[in-house]
């Protein structure tokens, strides 16, 4: 096959896969990222330099986004805590931008669209983004900072299997998870679950599990294959034991999971009581599935995040690569008394 024609079956590929998103974007950044992926083989973001105004002479920002309309709500945090250590590492001041560009959890970017970030976590310094855009020297960020980022300075991707046994490089990236505080109001919710579903007990053995779009092997290409539900109480009985542990926290999207082990462990499984999809719910992204409930976009958001800093609390952990698995890891600074990846290779 030519070089031409695998470029050519390339974008057509792109193309086809941008028009499952394109309900979730607008109009004009549809069309830009079918120029993108015409021109560049690519529809994501590249990093600009920009000049909006004159305020802040001396201060280069550097704001952080994502190609609309992203992805899941720890898959953006991951990508955010990557941009934060490359705007530390050549000392820019950044800002989170997912106002102007359209998302899962604020829907389709327009005049009066919240920053879905600031509902969540608080930004990492004192700048906002009305100022930022009014100043005399910006940045826009690329789409994703994780190649340059292991090149230039040999951080690995915090999606990666070797991030996660790299222990220097989580406790940097603890560090920068601490700048970035959850919402006081978000905060005062996961310390009400911590004292209602955890309580006293102690030995708390966490799993994560993933299903849903993970079991479509054309959406989740490239991602590692989750644990199913067999492999995973099996896993968990064994672990129970020889790991001493007393209860389990089962950290998942799918509510037929949660359904079977607590089935097989009684007042043993812990859970977060949440909206929960099912497993026949694999055609599209499960960012796209919604519940019909005032708000849905963020209150599954929220949910979602609770679980996980829930799950970064328990005192052993079991799971395969994901952004949530990832992401408790590096919130609780990989401080469990015991830890175990599941690597079943990619999808």
């Amino acid at each position: 096959m030519s070089k031409i024609l695998r470029r050519l079956i390339s974008r057509l590929y792109q193309i086809r896969r941008l028009k499952e998103s394109r309900k979730y974007i607008t109009v004009n950044e549809y069309f830009s990222q079918v120029k993108s992926i015409i021109f560049t083989n690519s529809r994501h973001l590249k990093e600009e330099n920009k000049k909006f105004g004159k305020l802040n002479g001396d201060i280069t920002f550097y704001v952080i986004r994502r190609t609309p309309p992203g992805a899941g709500l720890f898959s953006n945090y991951l990508l955010v805590l990557m941009h934060l250590k490359y705007a530390e590492l050549n000392n820019l001041t950044p800002v989170i931008d997912y106002k102007n560009y359209s998302n899962y959890y604020s829907g389709k970017s327009h005049s009066t669209s919240e920053n879905y970030w600031d509902n969540y976590w608080d930004q990492p310094t004192k700048y906002n983004l009305d100022e930022v855009y009014q100043s005399s020297n910006v940045i826009l960020s690329s789409a994703n900072i994780s190649k340059l980022l292991e090149k230039n300075y040999g951080y690995y991707d915090l999606n990666s299997k070797k991030f996660l046994e790299n222990q220097r490089q989580i406790n940097d990236f603890n560090g920068i998870s601490n700048s970035i505080k959850l919402r006081s109001s978000v905060e005062e919710k996961v310390n009400n679950d911590l004292k209602s579903i955890f309580a006293s007990k102690q030995n708390i053995l966490g799993i994560s599990l993933r299903g849903t779009d993970y079991l479509n092997t054309n959406l989740a290409k490239g991602h590692y294959k989750p644990l199913n539900i067999d492999e995973a109480i099996l896993l968990t009985e064994k672990k129970l034991v020889e790991w001493k542990m007393d209860y389990i926290f089962v950290c998942t999207e799918v509510k037929e999971y949660i359904e079977l082990f607590v089935q097989r462990f009684g007042e043993k499984a812990l859970f977060l009581r949440r909206q929960r999809f099912s497993n026949s719910q694999s055609e599209k992204f499960i960012t796209q599935y919604r519940f019909k409930r005032n708000n849905d976009s963020f209150e599954t958001g929220l949910e979602y995040l609770r679980e996980v800093y829930l799950f970064s609390k328990c005192d052993s952990i079991i799971g395969t690569v994901s952004g949530g698995f990832n992401s408790a890891t590096i919130l609780n600074d990989k401080k469990f008394q015991n830890f175990k990846i599941m690597d079943k290779g990619l999808i």
